[in-house]
């Protein structure tokens, strides 16, 4: 038996693992997704760590990744691995520590030249003379690679702020993104604005999360003449200091032709107002300007909208969001300032794509109005939140015995209906979801023409508490190329909840 078992072996022995009859540029394809894959919620991971007080170190935001154990599987891998610089590209630390300082400078020794993508974070109580040391420690790793700044995001407390005044005296050169959250002493008092001053002045800058309070937007245009060539603006200032007004938001877009997406959160209005040469362009025709998210009140939001057209959008999002001042104004009575802005931008050719209406105190009459509107004949995506009842879901039901049934919403591929935190905001019977969304699925002769209706591929149905029973017809509904989730998955209801108490006791006792 030993002889026979140790014949049986030897071949085993002889064979080559697997893992060593990939190809070489198979590998480096695995690798580089398994490093870099895509971030599905961005920024979720840091936060959340953040939260919890957890030291991390990773080449992605959402989940905890180090290519390191790839040099660590066998010798072929390490090789691989050690000789790709792009593995190394990517920096997402939240809360440094010292062994994280030793940890960086390898990491960006692998990178060699190539454009990094540096993200650090700490928590925003005063720290250590440990935390200070491993903060300043890591920053004089990353400035050893400065010129290869091409992504920075950094997440500081301001005790660390006097780290960033040994920056060089010039931006980086490739530099295409800044997000710099380094928050203001308290009590406020003046601080040298350098490392804001150089690192926003980039040549190359193509992308800005602006929060800065130290600038007015007058004068933050002033002092950077780069920003023309912006394509991505963000402002996340959460506080009414230097608050961001409709104003502000006319003056950016006009100022900044390039734009290709702007999010912002819209303010009170304040005592500057346009300039005058500006009143003589609105509305304010933006050529290029794909993308618009605002979070705001309905009161602003009619104001911007009044004031512009967008002959490039494709996606719109709208936020609501409740001032102290405006207490009185938290519901969008009317779609008009939306289809209004969209009726403008489509004379120019605008095709929306997504839109993104969250604001869970909107009434259903404004809901109608905006699915029944052939502005959006050509969406695709559609997420709302505020009262839905089975009118909204037998408007977006097709029949076949009704043309204007075909109309409503025709290019739909997605839907999501959003749902407050305690209660489903969807009032409807699952008869008539499921019929709304066999409709979409059944493809009518009309739908074969090559021009025809698009088929339903995604519906997030947001409805809350369900019965096993409920849920299980509504899910039994997808398939491969048709995704839907009834709830939410902390609500999914199990086979044991379905079975009455009685049934279970007697089997029990059985």
């Amino acid at each position: 038996m030993r002889s026979l078992a140790q014949h049986l072996r030897l071949p085993l022995a002889r064979r080559r693992s697997p893992i060593t009859l990939l190809p070489v540029e198979l590998i480096e394809i695995i690798f580089g997704f398994y490093a870099h894959s895509p971030e599905i919620y961005p920024n979720t991971h840091m936060g959340t760590l953040l939260d919890k007080g957890v030291s991390t170190f990773s080449s992605q935001t959402n989940v905890i990744v180090n290519p390191v154990v790839l040099s660590q599987v066998n010798r072929l891998w390490r090789q691989i691995s050690l000789a790709l610089p792009l593995l190394w590209s990517r920096m997402y630390i939240c809360h440094p520590t010292e062994e994280h300082v030793e940890l960086a400078a390898r990491w960006l020794s692998l990178a060699g030249s190539q454009p990094l993508t540096l993200h650090v974070s700490s928590f925003w109580g005063k720290p250590s003379r440990a935390e200070i040391s491993a903060m300043g420690g890591l920053l004089e790793v990353c400035l050893s690679s400065y010129d290869t700044w091409a992504t920075i995001d950094f997440h500081l407390s301001h005790f660390f702020y006097p780290v960033f005044l040994r920056i060089p005296d010039y931006p980086p050169p490739i530099l295409q993104s800044v997000h710099l959250n380094i928050g203001k002493p308290f009590p406020l008092t003046p601080r040298d604005e350098r490392a804001v001053d150089i690192l926003h002045s980039s040549p190359s800058l193509q992308r800005i999360d602006w929060g800065a309070s130290c600038y007015s937007v007058p004068e933050a245009l002033e002092l950077f003449q780069n920003w023309t060539n912006l394509k991505h603006f963000v402002h996340w200032q959460a506080s009414l200091e230097n608050s961001l007004t409709v104003n502000d938001c006319i003056t950016l877009l006009h100022a900044c032709p390039s734009l290709e997406s702007f999010e912002a959160k819209i303010y009170p209005p304040d005592d500057r107002q346009l300039p005058a040469f500006l009143l003589n362009f609105l509305p304010l025709i933006h050529p290029r300007l794909h993308v618009l998210s605002i979070s705001t009140s309905p009161r602003l939001l009619s104001q911007l909208l009044d004031s512009l057209a967008l002959p490039a959008l494709e996606t719109l999002s709208i936020y609501h969001f409740i001032f102290i001042r405006d207490a009185y104004d938290t519901t969008l009575i009317t779609a008009t300032p939306i289809l209004d802005l969209l009726s403008r931008s489509s004379v120019e050719s605008c095709t929306i794509r997504e839109f993104n209406l969250l604001t869970p105190s909107t009434p259903e009459q404004v809901i109608l109005d905006i699915i029944s509107s052939p502005q959006l004949r050509t969406l695709r995506k559609i997420n709302i939140s505020g009262l839905k009842t089975s009118h909204t879901l037998e408007l977006l039901t097709r029949k076949r015995d009704d043309p204007q049934s075909l109309l409503i919403l025709p290019c739909l591929e997605e839907i999501t209906f959003y749902n407050h935190s305690s209660f489903s905001t969807l009032d409807a019977s699952t008869s008539v979801i499921m019929r709304m969304l066999k409709s979409r699925r059944n493809r009518s002769p009309k739908q074969n023409s090559p021009s025809g209706m698009s088929l339903l591929k995604y519906a997030n149905l947001g409805l809350g508490e369900l019965d096993f029973w409920e849920y299980r017809q509504l899910k039994n509904l997808g398939s491969v190329d048709f995704t839907i989730i009834p709830t939410r998955n902390d609500l999914v209801p199990t086979l044991r909840d379905w079975i009455p108490a009685w049934l279970r006791d007697w089997r029990l006792r059985k």
